[in-house]
């Protein structure tokens, strides 16, 4: 079978990186491992979209949606629309990354890829419920997939080296990792840091992740709270590192703390992150009901948005190694339920069913 994936951020020479770009590729790597043939497409043409899957003779058509896959041109978002009217059309299938984007152009592109799609395909059952809207998709099937870690351990990352990234050994180590983003939760993160400071004289902060163009104001106005708070002398703005020293920094963290705003969910490759390298996670609280993990059990939960309720749960893990270590322990043992092998094998299955409904 050979499927023509569709992925405009698709990593390569001259592009920045993105989320969807970096997990359409270890997709598309475990895909080929399990017997895929794959194509890859990143232009934004629909027309050459459709001509390349003839072409090739391909016998799927999976596009990763983003909200700004194709720019503001509205035209590129009619993809599985214009499928369905070509000739010969083939399956079509549609990963929808984000669906809840509150500006009224990303909500019309969400709207026209869900009509266009055979089946859609949701990384948590929160997007998969709210994306509903029976009257526009009558038949219309869902299937509901989560992501996988982006970064997988390094066989390097085999013991603490945080001493080679300017962390003294006896540090109380708190990472974060992410491309930065309001939806980060970065000032929530900087608050509760003052706090743990307070009580834990020794904590330093890592925060790792690419910072783009248009997120440098952003960058400024943290550096700036960081300096009125006083933390400039425990916080390392580590930026955009290889997969090898993020995995090094993972293994090497006493304590992984995700704040997103919006709560934790299973489209988040960097939670998958934290619980492949087996290190204690400390996040907010998700808002979907159906989401996998066990707070108290395979991480930690705190409310959203609530910097104290964050401050603490981080000091109550300094002063406990045990509870630590039982949850990282949890977090490796549940990191089976996101790897790409699994992940891979439930696309084939989904492929072959399509295929197989279309003849």
């Amino acid at each position: 079978m050979r499927v023509l994936m569709v992925c405009s951020t698709f990593p390569g020479p001259r592009k920045r990186r993105c989320g969807v770009g970096d997990y359409t590729q270890k997709l598309v790597e475990y895909l080929q491992k399990g017997g895929i043939d794959v194509a890859v497409f990143d232009a934004v043409s629909t027309e050459k979209v459709l001509f390349s899957a003839q072409e090739q003779a391909c016998s799927l058509i999976h596009w990763q949606y983003h909200p700004r896959t194709y720019g503001e041109k509205l035209g590129g978002y009619l993809l599985g629309i214009r499928n369905r009217r070509a000739p010969g059309r083939l399956p079509f299938l549609a990963t929808m990354h984000t669906v809840r984007d509150a500006h009224l152009d990303s909500l019309l592109r969400s709207m026209f890829a869900r009509i266009g799609a055979d089946h859609l395909l949701f990384t948590n059952q929160y997007d998969a419920r709210k994306a509903t809207i029976p009257l526009l998709l009558p038949g219309r099937k869902r299937t509901v997939c989560p992501v996988g870690p982006t970064i997988e351990p390094s066989p390097s990352a085999d013991r603490d080296r945080r001493a080679e990234f300017g962390f003294p050994s006896d540090s109380f180590l708190i990472s974060s990792f992410g491309f930065l983003n309001r939806g980060k939760g970065v000032p929530h993160l900087l608050q509760a840091m003052l706090r743990v400071r307070q009580r834990v004289k020794n904590a330093f902060l890592a925060l790792i992740g690419e910072i783009r163009d248009e997120s440098r104001p952003l960058e400024q106005e943290m550096r700036s709270l960081a300096k009125e708070l006083g933390l400039e002398d425990c916080i390392r703005w580590l930026g955009d590192l290889s997969d090898e020293e993020v995995s090094k920094l993972l293994v090497s963290s006493d304590v992984y703390v995700l704040s997103f705003a919006e709560g934790v969910s299973t489209k988040r490759t960097t939670l998958m992150c934290g619980l492949a390298h087996g290190t204690p996670l400390i996040t907010t609280r998700s808002k979907d009901k159906a989401f996998p993990l066990r707070c108290g059990q395979q991480l930690e939960c705190v409310p959203r948005n609530d910097p104290e309720a964050l401050a603490q749960r981080i000091v109550d893990l300094s002063a406990n190694p045990q509870r630590r270590e039982a949850l990282g322990k949890a977090a490796l043992a549940s990191a089976g339920e996101f790897s790409w092998e699994r992940i891979a094998q439930d696309h084939i299955r989904l492929y072959q069913h399509l295929v197989q409904e279309a003849r």
